[in-house]
C-alpha cells in the first residue's frame, strides 16, 4: 500500500512541477572527460586529439519535470559558516528525472551519484577512473555550483531531491554544447 501512495504521490509532484509551478529551463551539467590530470595542475588547456576527442566536452540534460526554483534565505547562508554566498538557490527536483538518468546509464552505481559522480570506481573512499562527473545546474543562463544534496522520501521511497546551489553571478557564453532529454 504505501508503494501506491508514493507512487501516486509521485505523479501528484511531477504534474505541478510541469504545469501548476512550472520555471524556467533548468539542465544538469555534465563534463565527458576525467577531472582530473596533468594539464589541469598546471593549468594548461585540455585539447585532446585522436580518439579521445570524441568524448570531451559537455553534455546538458534538461531537467524534466522543471525544478521548483527558491531563493534560500539570509539568514540560513548566514548560518551555513560561508558555504553558500549570497544569490544561493534550492532546486527541487522530481525523483522521475533521477530515474530516468539511471535508466539510461546504468554505470551510474547510487541516485545520490547522479549529482556528484556518473561512472566513478571507488578505490578506498575516493574516485578513480573516472571520465564524467557534474558541473552543476544551468538555470536563467547562469551556473549554479553543488553544495548540498537532500532528498525527500515517503513512504520508504525517494519522490524528490532538494539541491542547494551556488549561484555565479556571470552569464554562460553561448557554446556549442549537446543537449539531451532524458
Amino acid at each position: 500500500m504505501g508503494a501506491l501512495f508514493a507512487a501516486g504521490l509521485q505523479g501528484l509532484i511531477d504534474g505541478q512541477q510541469s504545469y501548476i509551478r512550472s520555471g524556467l529551463a533548468a539542465f544538469l551539467r555534465v563534463q565527458n572527460f576525467a577531472p582530473e590530470g596533468d594539464w589541469q595542475e598546471v593549468g594548461v588547456p585540455y585539447a585532446p586529439t585522436g580518439s579521445a576527442a570524441a568524448n570531451t566536452g559537455f553534455v546538458d540534460f534538461e531537467i524534466i519535470p522543471p525544478p521548483e526554483v527558491r531563493d534560500v534565505s539570509m539568514h540560513n547562508i548566514g548560518m551555513s559558516g560561508g558555504r553558500l554566498n549570497i544569490g544561493a538557490r534550492i532546486f527541487i527536483i522530481s525523483d522521475s528525472f533521477v530515474q530516468s538518468i539511471l535508466e539510461q546509464y546504468p554505470k551510474i552505481q547510487d541516485p545520490q551519484d547522479v549529482w556528484r559522480n556518473w561512472d566513478a570506481v571507488y578505490v578506498d573512499g575516493n574516485p578513480e577512473q573516472q571520465t564524467a562527473s557534474v558541473v552543476g545546474i544551468i538555470y536563467e543562463n547562469r551556473m549554479h555550483n553543488i553544495e548540498i544534496i537532500k532528498h525527500v522520501e515517503i513512504a520508504g521511497q525517494t519522490i524528490s531531491w532538494n539541491i542547494t546551489c551556488n549561484r555565479f553571478e556571470t552569464p554562460l557564453e553561448g557554446s556549442a554544447v549537446e543537449t539531451e532529454v532524458p
